[in-house]
């Protein structure tokens, strides 16, 4: 059935990355849904709605009948619910941290998602016969649920994995960045950006799939992803990223090797494990029990910090790539996972959202 009609009021969430925007709602009846951003306000990006297709894949284009907006200074916006056969998902692209210049990268969220975060970004990737199986990890780690106002209230174990997500990507777009270059064409940078933000989904439907292996069937899915578990899923999800990157002729311009930016992957975790004190292959009760504002945890001089590991570990993912402009890119289509589309709808039309 269709969904028609109605306002989705978001607000974005990022670690990195961010990785981070938004709220959603599509197979509730709520008109509106609010959040906040989960590392600073991502302002300036653009928030949109991309109706899957026949087959469960988004095309990550705004195409005609799909709304979208951009965020505020707090990184609040408004878009209105499209009419989709088959649901959709929430899409956030570009915008800044606050203090920031850095491009925050591309985040995803089941369009029934209070929040858009690296976390949802997760479970918007993972086939929904294992969904339940990461949503069931990040609950254990203290959260409430998977789309969690991470910025407002979370444990530092939910933070943690969070951060090093956001690290991870950084610290991998950061080296394709450098491998590029900046002498590029309009052409070739919009080619770039769509390459990255192919490879930044990529990355992130891998780690999925390794907090998956590595929890589904732990007695202990919070032993599962202590800091030195989760810097090996990190760096396995990375490696089949690079494995992913060299099998797909469509990246015939960029090459990671794999050694090297896992490496450097598994290096940037512990740092950001340090950075934040769960630093000591576990957990500490308080580290699942004890939820706080994320400024409470990454206070500047801890963002300081972050900041150093990832420009330290781009710098040594960076020996490991290679990568020279390209005039055009077909952006592959990407399965996701959405809630089954409303069969009644009701609600209030209109909002800030634009209708391309």
């Amino acid at each position: 059935m269709r969904l028609t009609g109605k306002t989705l009021t978001v607000v974005t969430f990022l670690v990195a990355i961010t990785f981070a925007f938004g709220c959603g709602s599509s197979s509730s009846k709520r008109e509106t849904a609010s959040g906040t951003l989960t590392k600073g306000p991502i302002a300036g990006a653009t928030v949109f709605t991309d109706c899957v297709d026949d087959d469960a894949e988004a095309n990550f284009t705004i195409d005609d009948g799909e709304y979208q907006a951009l965020t505020n200074a707090e990184g609040r916006y408004s878009v209105r619910v499209p009419a989709c056969d088959n649901g959709f998902v929430l899409v956030s692209e570009g915008g800044n941290e606050a203090g920031s210049d850095e491009e925050a990268p591309q985040m995803l969220a089941p369009s029934n998602a209070k929040n858009i975060t690296p976390l949802t970004t997760l479970v918007a990737l993972t086939p929904k016969a294992q969904q339940a199986d990461v949503i069931a990890a990040i609950k254990a780690l203290g959260a409430d649920d998977f789309d969690d106002d991470i910025n407002a209230g979370a444990t530092p174990a939910v933070q943690f994995l969070a951060q090093s997500i956001a690290a991870a990507t950084k610290v991998i777009t950061n080296a394709i960045n450098t491998g590029l270059g900046t002498d590029l064409t309009a052409a070739q940078q919009t080619a770039a950006k769509a390459q990255i933000a192919s490879i930044q989904v990529t990355l992130a439907k891998n780690i999925a799939a390794q907090v998956v292996t590595n929890t589904a069937a732990a007695a202990d899915k919070v032993a599962a992803l202590n800091p030195t578990n989760l810097a090996a899923i990190l760096k396995t999800a990375t490696e089949k990223t690079a494995d992913d990157v060299t099998a797909d002729a469509s990246f015939s311009n960029i090459t990671l090797t794999k050694a090297t930016v896992a490496t450097a992957v598994d290096n940037v975790v512990a740092k950001v494990a340090t950075a934040i004190s769960v630093n000591d292959g576990t957990f500490a009760a308080d580290a699942i029990a004890d939820k706080v504002a994320e400024s409470d945890i990454i206070d500047e001089t801890t963002k300081t910090t972050l900041n150093t590991a990832v420009t330290e570990e781009t710098d040594n993912a960076a020996a490991g790539v290679t990568a020279t402009p390209v005039e055009e890119f077909v952006r592959p289509e990407v399965p996701v996972t959405t809630p089954e589309p409303e069969e009644d709808p009701t609600g209030a039309t209109g909002g800030a959202g634009t209708n391309v």
